[in-house]
């Protein structure tokens, strides 16, 4: 597959402490959409130091209709999409492995498993699921499913070898303050 094929979609909202890290690792994209909920620190001036991304806002209803207009509503016109939360870092071996792909008709996606950080420093272990990131848009449908949502595709889905890496750089405070919510 050729990565030009691709085109990443992040979700956002005061992202400033993990955006910049992100796109910096998606600079063989031609196209990154962002979406961002109105955030209140750095989040959009950061976004704006990368050409290949553009930011589009949106306010935030839940998580399954943020990421339905990212995907339908903000002009993309690559058949396939990488969903990244913004605090997911992909690894040069998972770049590698995206533009070794060779997807039949029968692919519609991609899961990949999840390597956690805590500032930078893996956790030994984790219970997190393998999830899709990496779908054909016209065969793409999110769901709400408690706080957050879920995408399911129609087709086949296979197995990425290489993890994407969850660092989230936020302080713990933002973290105890998410988990009230």
């Amino acid at each position: 597959m050729r990565l030009a094929d691709i085109t990443p979609v992040i979700l956002t909202y005061n992202e400033d402490a993990n955006i910049g890290r992100v796109l910096a690792k998606l600079s063989w994209a031609k196209d990154i959409v962002v979406v961002d909920s109105y955030s209140t620190d750095r989040t959009r001036e950061i976004i704006a130091e990368f050409r290949n991304a553009r930011v589009l806002l949106h306010v935030f209803e839940d998580h399954a209709a943020q990421w339905t207009y990212a995907v339908a509503q903000t002009g993309i016109t690559s058949d396939w999409i990488l969903t990244l939360d913004s605090d997911y870092v992909l690894s040069e071996d998972l770049i590698e492995e995206l533009r070794r792909l060779e997807p039949g008709e029968d692919v519609a996606g991609w899961d990949a498993s999840f390597r956690y950080f805590i500032h930078g420093r893996p956790l030994p272990r984790s219970i997190y699921p393998p999830r899709i990131i990496l779908c054909r848009r016209d065969r793409a449908r999110f769901y709400q499913d408690g706080h957050t949502q879920r995408l399911a595709v129609t087709g086949s889905v296979r197995h990425l070898q290489n993890p994407v890496y969850h660092d989230d750089r936020k302080s713990l405070a933002h973290w105890v303050a998410a988990q009230d919510r």
